[in-house]
């Protein structure tokens, strides 16, 4: 199974979710992130020395781009596999989609 991984699952791993860190480090070879999701984290003001680290984290994920087929295949998901997803985490904004 291959994941997108989403801003906030991003973000609460470098807030220190164990939960999250231990799903990313388990999954980090089957996981991508959006162009979107790369932009969106990397906007926070970091210290430069953060911005570094946070940079040499990111660029372990491939990054997607968006075109119209990812689009059309996001809205193909059945309702109940993208619930059993986010259940993971408890968290009803951590969104992390199955490609």
């Amino acid at each position: 199974m291959r994941y997108l991984i989403d801003t906030n699952i991003i973000i609460y791993h470098l807030n220190g979710d164990f939960l999250v860190t231990d799903f990313i480090q388990g999954n980090i070879k089957n996981s991508t992130l959006s162009f979107i999701s790369y932009i969106e984290v990397l906007s926070y003001k970091f210290t430069s020395e953060e911005e570094s680290k946070v940079r040499e984290f990111l660029n372990v994920f491939n990054i997607v781009e968006m075109n119209r087929d990812i689009i059309e295949a996001s809205i193909k998901i059945p309702h109940e596999s993208f619930q059993k997803l986010l259940r993971f985490s408890m968290r009803k904004d951590a969104a992390v989609c199955c490609v």
